[in-house]
């Protein structure tokens, strides 16, 4: 007798007698780096959270060697990049995708002056090459029925190109974005196969053979009555053994379990790989570092060698044609982030921590276990301290046995209170982060002056503020500065120092997390 073969998902049931089966069975959403981007948790996590890093990174536009604007207190003074941030996060983004990001320059009615720098899709643009040279002739954009020519060395087109060891004239295909393809392809199908499980009501694909089919109703509904048996299962249940022969049945389940998708190694591998093709450590990507120690290690690691790196490219690219020909320079300043500095005590903290170490030896492996960098200089002399202070000769020691001579009263005489000696207070010394705190106030002191503004503003902290005293003393005073002069003499404090946090204290912290990270 001959069988029939039904496949069902619990949405819909096919034969597999003809050709009907075989186009269900190919039927596999086809899938590009656009809809990985939009699909894929792990590639959109990528993409963003490069992007956002670069996009954060502090910068500096210097006029000569003096300070033009930064982004701590960015005010655009050039006049056209009012969020300098978001359009170095779109670049990356389309660098990472496409290796190239274009930026679109307006001018004023007049055609002189720079109105504003925007980004440009770069998929609506296409480079144009002369296959006689070899050398770009033009960019072609098209923007709806629209289609705009631009020459290489059009100033009204700011390109941002990526090429390697394969191109001499145009970006590179290799993009990070093809790296990952194939890995996040992976995961889409994976995700794909999981969403259909769960719409299909947690029903596997399932092969069904029968023989001596004894159905009242037709034989064109076999498909549609398999499916609607597995989706409503307690409807059947009591006419199962009136409608069908149970020993002509077969039903097997094909596949794996959706479980099976997930929890495997093929899985695991194509996350990593998309970490890998993005150049960000795993444990970012995923969020699941061992311990924080772990995590600013790996984010130091990825910092130096790929965002900074990133980040100098797009400041030459930038300069060159944009920056440069305005008189100006731009640098970002990795140096600032925490990510990139190694933790650093105060020099007056740091006094304290080798006044209180008992040793020399014991001094130098507490700074070493901070992770403090110290000149040979500093060692030598904590070194020479340390030795001086073991050769000054100890106050004499009287046993106890030895009967000491006693002293008479001094009955004639009255006793006299001795002055004690007056020591000075100490003074204030500004922290590392405090002396940025006022550099970044004075230059916004410096620009208001520039521009005749009131010096009589609210100063919003970015290092986490000053004592209150020291505060106090400079919004007192600034608003008196009448040049740039007396604007800096503001910021020359000499004032007592406030009650801080004790040095050991602090010290004794900072070794209790580092000891609590180890043994995590």
């Amino acid at each position: 007798m001959d069988r029939k073969f039904i496949m069902t998902d619990g949405l819909k049931a096919v034969s597999l007698s003809g050709e009907e089966g075989w186009s269900y069975l190919n039927q596999l959403p086809k899938t590009t780096q656009l809809e990985q981007y939009a699909t894929v948790a792990a590639v959109f996590r990528a993409f963003n959270l490069k992007a956002n890093t670069v996009s954060n990174m502090p910068f500096t536009l210097y006029k000569g060697d003096e300070e033009f604007d930064t982004s701590a207190t960015w005010e655009n003074l050039v006049g056209f990049l009012p969020n300098p941030s978001e359009l170095f996060r779109l670049d990356t983004l389309s660098l990472i995708a496409t290796n190239t990001a274009y930026n679109l320059r307006t001018k004023d009615a007049l055609g002189y002056k720079t109105k504003g720098l925007y980004h440009a899709i770069s998929y609506s643009f296409t480079p144009n090459v002369d296959n006689n040279s070899n050398e770009l002739k033009s960019i072609t954009r098209k923007v709806g029925n629209k289609t705009e020519i631009y020459q290489p060395d059009d100033p009204a087109l700011i390109r941002l190109w990526r090429l390697d060891h394969t191109t001499e004239v145009l970006p590179s295909q290799n993009t990070e974005a093809r790296a990952i393809a194939s890995s996040a392809g992976q995961v889409f199908y994976a995700d794909h196969w999981i969403r259909h499980f769960y719409e299909s009501g947690g029903i596997a694909p399932t092969m069904i053979a029968m023989k001596g089919l004894v159905m009242k109703d037709k034989i064109e509904n076999e498909e549609k009555s398999w499916t609607d048996w597995l989706k409503q299962v307690g409807r059947y249940i009591g006419r199962l053994a009136k409608v069908y022969n149970a020993d002509a049945l077969e039903v097997k389940q094909l596949g794996s379990s959706v479980v099976d998708l997930k929890n495997n190694d093929v899985y695991r591998q194509a996350l990593e790989n998309i970490a890998m093709g993005t150049g960000i450590p795993l444990s970012l990507l995923l969020s699941n570092s061992a311990n924080m120690a772990t995590a600013e290690v790996e984010k130091s690691t990825w910092y130096s060698s790929d965002i900074i790196p990133f980040c100098n490219w797009m400041a030459y690219e930038y300069n060159r044609q944009v920056f440069v020909p305005l008189g100006l320079r731009l640098e970002f300043t990795p140096e600032s982030m925490d990510e990139t500095q190694e933790e650093k005590l105060s020099p007056k903290e740091m006094i304290d921590v080798i006044a209180a170490a008992p040793t020399a030896d014991i001094c130098l492996e507490t700074f070493n276990t901070l992770g403090i960098e110290i000149t040979d200089g500093l060692e030598a002399a904590i070194v020479k301290y340390f030795s001086d202070k073991t050769k000054q000769p100890e106050p004499p020691v009287v046993p106890a046995t030895q009967t000491q001579p006693t002293q008479p009263p001094m009955v004639d005489k009255p006793m006299v209170d001795k002055p004690m000696p007056v020591v000075p207070p100490a003074k204030w010394i500004p922290s590392i982060d405090e002396l940025q705190e006022m550099r970044v106030w004075r230059e916004v002191a410096l620009r208001k002056l520039k521009k005749a503004d009131s010096l009589d503003f609210m100063y919003e902290p970015h290092f986490g503020g000053l004592p209150a005293n020291v505060q106090t003393l400079i919004i007192e005073r600034l608003p008196q500065a009448k040049s740039a002069a007396e604007v800096k003499a503001v910021f020359e404090i000499d004032v007592p120092a406030e009650p801080r946090v004790d040095a050991l204290k602090l010290l004794a912290d900072k070794l209790d997390k580092i000891l609590e990270a180890t043994h995590e």
